[in-house]
């Protein structure tokens, strides 16, 4: 059988490219748990980071927010 002679001839590429492809698998799978359980992508925190005002600042910016001051301004004052 060609196939079987192919594959004793390559055993060793094919067993490297299963192990590159295992580990791509666990990578892939670990991102997603990671996603799904609301982790960040980051890996530090974010004094060094270019996008550090970026990608925060939704929370920043919620409507229950204290204000300067340390108020809250949410409550309109009558």
């Amino acid at each position: 059988m060609p196939i079987l002679n192919w594959l004793a001839q390559n055993y060793g590429t094919v067993i490297i490219c299963a192990i590159i492809v295992g580990i791509f698998a666990l990578l892939i799978v670990s991102l997603i748990r990671d996603k799904k359980a609301g982790k960040s992508s980051c890996c530090g925190g974010c004094a060094g980071c270019a996008m550090s005002g970026q990608c925060h600042a939704a929370k920043a910016s919620s409507p229950t927010a204290p204000d300067a001051e340390g108020e809250d301004t949410s409550e309109t004052q009558a």
